[in-house]
Order: structure tokens, then C-alpha cells, then sequence
């Protein structure tokens, strides 16, 4: 049997990453096949990264398509972006139930950023299979990439645009993973772009509001409500029932002298009227839309997150933290276990010891160097392509 490997890469981000990632694995010495589920995917190809194959038939014939693509390629690995989209929870599903099955390694966006990827086998996040090592020493501070959110726009306009132009005439049977359409969200971001002076002059209000504030103040990081760390790891409701109950939460039983700032995402394109989710809004609570986050989380009193990277940091800094979903660091030492009704009154912080401990396990073990776009694209297909053959 040859020892030849043969990679298999499901659908990636909107960018070259994933070309950049065939190339990196075909420079040593690796096979390379790509599956096309739309034309965006197509179109974020190059012939030098490896072959590709089309996928246009429905869900339902998913499955047995893939089981003979594994078999007639004889695959050993597969790569995929995230553990959540249609495709990857089927391949993940598939393999579960084969003698010999290839090796499953999840891309996403870094645990710590900027300057990280994570790499897993099989899950993240709550389908982690991560362990504390306690011999592990303190990692090297992360690289410095350039990006551009231009840059970004552009690849995801133009994945999006191929997809609506073209899927109904290659892939009739694709469909979006977003929840939204993508000319909703351009509408979002172009209403968002016509107000972002007025949106930093309000947001500068609110940041000298925040640093005024005399009382311990709480902060909430938004994620984006499409993101699969809320739609598969998030609570049941997703992210506008929890901004809903944390905002009931905090009204009854936090102090009378405490503050509750929800820190809107900065790639939120304003589609969502956080205040008016929760209806009027007092002088307890602010809605930041800008604002710098190492500055807040300077005067934070306790963090409250889904599973944002934001909880990571609050942990670092020691600040305490109560986590609503699943993440990889909601565990006993580093985040409360209490009751979010009791957090208020008083919020635990996190061990030290044992915070240091599992960032720089966490890092040894699931960070790899680099971005999916800008600067960083070669460096981290490199660096992933490496670890996936040296395993």
C-alpha cells in the first residue's frame, strides 16, 4: 500500500486560503482533492493546488457520494472549516462509522487573536478533544499579519455573487449555510458604512459614559448571530434570546449601582436592532458599537460570553467570567459554575495558575501561525499543511 497522502479538503473560507493550503500540501509530496459544493468554491481554486470535483446533487445523495470518493481516492485525511456546515457534520458523521477511516482535522479562525488558525482533529469547541498539559512552557508571542477588510469584502462579494449568478445553471441543488441572504447583508453593511460618523461620535459618548461610571461594570461581547459557534455551541434561542435573558438577568438581580455594556461585534453589520430586542433600555445598560475593547475590558468587573474569543482574554487578564454556551474554556477554575442570577453579586475570578496553564496548552496544541486572508494566507497554509503530514 502506498504511503502517499491523500488530503481531501471540503468547503473553506471565501478567500485563497484553502488554494494556498493544496499548493503548501503538493509541495510535499501529498495528493490533493478539493470538493466544489458551489461556484464560489470553483472560483477560489487553482489548477497547481490539486484536482477538483464537483458536487451537484442533493443532500440526501451526499453522503454516498462522499463514501465512494474516499474509497476510489483512497483518502487518509480530510480538512474542512469548522465542524458545523451541512457537509463537514456529514463527513464527521461518515467517518464514525468506517473500519479505517481518514484522519478529520477542523480550520477555523484562531482561539487567540490575531495572529492564529486553530487546528483540531475531529471537533472544536465543545467537540474538542483538548487536554490540559501542564509540562507544556510558555509559547512565543504570536506573528504580525497585514489584512485588509476591503480585501475581505471583495472575496466574500465575489463567492456570494458567483454562487447567486451561476449555482442555478452548475449546482442547482446548493444552498447557502448563512441564515441570511447575502444581499441583505450588503444592504446591512452599506446602511452601516452611511452611518459610521455618526456611529463613532455616539460611540465615543458611550466609551466616556462607561469610564465615568463609578459602579463595577459588566461587559457582554456580541458575536454574529450566524456564526456556527452560536448556531451549534450557542444556548437554545441563539444570540438574541441570550442578550435577551442576560439583559433580564442583570436588570433583577445585578447591583443597583452596576452597568451592563453589550459590546456589539465589529463585523456586525448593523441588519439588528440590539436595543430594540430588549425594548427600552436604561441608564444600567449601553449598547457600544465601536470603542476600543482593551480599554473596556481595563474596566470590566466580570466578562459574560456565549463563547467568544473575548472570553479568553477576560480569563487572562483574570477578570472573572460566566460563559452561556459551549466553549473550550468553559471549565471549573477558569469560569463560574454559579448561577447567572448569583454572578452579579459576586463573580468569581479565575485561577491563575490554572489560566496560564491551559493558554499555553492551548496554543502548543491547537494554534497554528497565521489568517486566512492578507499577509498571513502562506504562512498559515504552510504551517497547517505541516502539522497535518507530521501527524
Amino acid at each position: 500500500m502506498s504511503d502517499t497522502r491523500h488530503i481531501l479538503l471540503l468547503q473553506g473560507p471565501a478567500s485563497w486560503f484553502f488554494a494556498a493550503l493544496g499548493l503548501a500540501l503538493r509541495k510535499q509530496d501529498a495528493l490533493v482533492t478539493r470538493i466544489a459544493f458551489c461556484p464560489g468554491d470553483r472560483l477560489f481554486w487553482r489548477r497547481n493546488s490539486g484536482q477538483i470535483l464537483p458536487y451537484r446533487g442533493s443532500r440526501n445523495d451526499y453522503t454516498k457520494f462522499l463514501a465512494q470518493v474516499l474509497k476510489q481516492h483512497n483518502i487518509t485525511d480530510i480538512i474542512c472549516l469548522g465542524d458545523g456546515r451541512f457537509w463537514h457534520k456529514k463527513a464527521i458523521a461518515l467517518c464514525a462509522t468506517l473500519p479505517d477511516p481518514p484522519r478529520i482535522y477542523i480550520v477555523e479562525h484562531g482561539y487567540y487573536r490575531p495572529g492564529w488558525l486553530t487546528l483540531e482533529r475531529d471537533g472544536i469547541n465543545a467537540n474538542s478533544q483538548f487536554s490540559i498539559d501542564t509540562s507544556v512552557k510558555k509559547p512565543e508571542p504570536p506573528q504580525t499579519f497585514k489584512s485588509s477588510f476591503l480585501r475581505y469584502a471583495l472575496m466574500d462579494i465575489s463567492w456570494n455573487l458567483a454562487n447567486i449568478l451561476f449555482s442555478w445553471l452548475r449546482y442547482p441543488h446548493y444552498k447557502t449555510h448563512a441564515l441570511v441572504r447575502p444581499t441583505q447583508e450588503w444592504r446591512g453593511w452599506i446602511s452601516k458604512a452611511v452611518k459610521k460618523p455618526f456611529a463613532r461620535i455616539s460611540a465615543t459618548k458611550t466609551v466616556d459614559k462607561i469610564m465615568a461610571h463609578s459602579g463595577p461594570v459588566f461587559v457582554f461581547p456580541l458575536q454574529l448571530d450566524g456564526d456556527y459557534q452560536i448556531r451549534v455551541h450557542g444556548p437554545k434561542g441563539g444570540l438574541i434570546k441570550a442578550v435577551q435573558d442576560v439583559y433580564q438577568s442583570f436588570t433583577r438581580h445585578a447591583p443597583q449601582n452596576a452597568l451592563l455594556v453589550f459590546k456589539v461585534h465589529p463585523l456586525d453589520n448593523g441588519r439588528i436592532n440590539w436595543a430594540k430586542i430588549i425594548g427600552k433600555t436604561s441608564n444600567r445598560c449601553v449598547f457600544l458599537n465601536g470603542g476600543d475593547l482593551d480599554t473596556l475590558l481595563g474596566k470590566a468587573a466580570a466578562v459574560v460570553t456565549i463563547n467568544s474569543t473575548v472570553g479568553l482574554e477576560s480569563i487572562d487578564r483574570s477578570i472573572p467570567t460566566f460563559v452561556l454556551g459551549k466553549a473550550i474554556y468553559r471549565q471549573k477554575g477558569l469560569c463560574s459554575h454559579d448561577d447567572l442570577d448569583r454572578f452579579w453579586s459576586n463573580p468569581p475570578p479565575p485561577d491563575t495558575q490554572l489560566a496560564q496553564q491551559f493558554r499555553n496548552s492551548l496554543i502548543a496544541k491547537t494554534q497554528i501561525s497565521g489568517a486566512f486572508d492578507g499577509s498571513g494566507v502562506k504562512t498559515g497554509a504552510k504551517n497547517i499543511a505541516k502539522r497535518v503530514l507530521a501527524s
